[in-house]
């Protein structure tokens, strides 16, 4: 897929959600390098709509006792993501990723 036709989807995806509600309460991670990231229930506010944007060389695990509605996934490079949590709604979407590893 070109990068001009990935930018179009991803544009009309954003478009779609302007205005609308979340399922849940937001909760982002953001630009992290080079980090090994445990995402705990502590770490996240009730009914978590959790987002991991713009990361790079990371590795994510999601602990068994983690409940999210969603896990949004948005220009992540070289990362991993490992689930073994309980998603409470539709589990996962990607935005404009090439490549990435997911585990579950």
């Amino acid at each position: 897929m070109s990068d001009g036709k990935r930018a179009e989807m991803l544009k009309k995806a954003k478009d779609a959600m302007v205005g609308k509600k979340p399922e849940g309460n937001e909760h982002k991670i953001i630009g992290k390098k080079d980090e090994e990231i445990t995402v705990t229930q502590a770490d996240l506010p009730e009914t978590p709509v959790l987002f991991l944007q713009g990361c790079e060389g990371c590795g994510f695990t999601f602990a068994p006792n983690v409940t999210v509605v969603k896990v949004l996934i948005e220009g992540l490079k070289r990362c991993k993501v490992e689930f073994e949590c309980t998603f409470s709604s539709a589990w996962f979407s990607t935005l404009s990723e090439r490549r990435m590893f997911l585990s579950g």
